[in-house]
């Protein structure tokens, strides 16, 4: 457990206080891209001045040259600093975070936004997969402040969705830090499998 975010196994703990979200949404997308493929895309950095150019500003991150991360075992967490916090609670100033990211493999993406959390958890396929989409409102900010995270996330979520639908197998070669652990976690899993 970290925060009020429970676990079946041990992963980093989860930088941010999440005991005042409230579930807003929960529904089940259809995917046409495979698992990995999502997990892929989620992990890579490069392609978010590529495929959500200027969407990301809409809640204060414009930069995410500084974006730094911490690998763990069979996952790894993105921090993006706080650049324009105008919109930010004081409490939530203090993390000087402008977002964080969580990747455990093989399934669930976790991303806090200052007023929201989204979780995202797909279901094991290879070509089609079925993604529980869980939506939480920080009940310290404001409808107004939660419509934005909502709408920025749900476009991000839409280009990702179709980028993934683009990309017909995971790279192997040429792979940033995130990407390479990734793989290499994938790889573990398989040959434990055929063991």
């Amino acid at each position: 457990q970290t925060q009020t975010l429970l676990f079946v196994r041990p992963v980093a703990d989860f930088p941010i206080d999440t005991s005042l979200m409230q579930l807003k949404e929960h529904r089940i997308d259809l995917v046409h891209a495979g698992v990995h493929i999502i997990m892929d895309v989620f992990l890579d950095i490069e392609h978010i001045p590529v495929a959500h150019p200027g969407v990301y500003d809409r809640v204060g991150i414009s930069n995410i040259r500084d974006l730094s991360w911490q690998i763990f075992d069979g996952g790894s967490l993105q921090y993006v600093p706080a650049q324009n916090n105008d919109h930010m609670i004081s409490a939530d100033k203090t993390y000087q975070l402008g977002a964080v990211w969580m990747a455990i493999y093989p399934n669930t993406m976790i991303e806090w936004q200052p007023g929201a959390l989204f979780v995202t958890v797909t279901m094991e396929n290879i070509t089609d997969t079925k993604v529980l989409v869980y939506k939480y409102q920080d009940s310290r900010y404001s409808d107004t402040s939660w419509h934005l995270n909502e709408q920025v996330w749900e476009l991000a979520w839409d280009q990702d969705q179709n980028l993934s639908r683009h990309i017909p197998h995971i790279p192997q070669c040429n792979l940033d830090e995130l990407k390479k652990h990734h793989r290499d976690w994938l790889n573990h899993a398989v040959s434990k499998r055929l063991d």
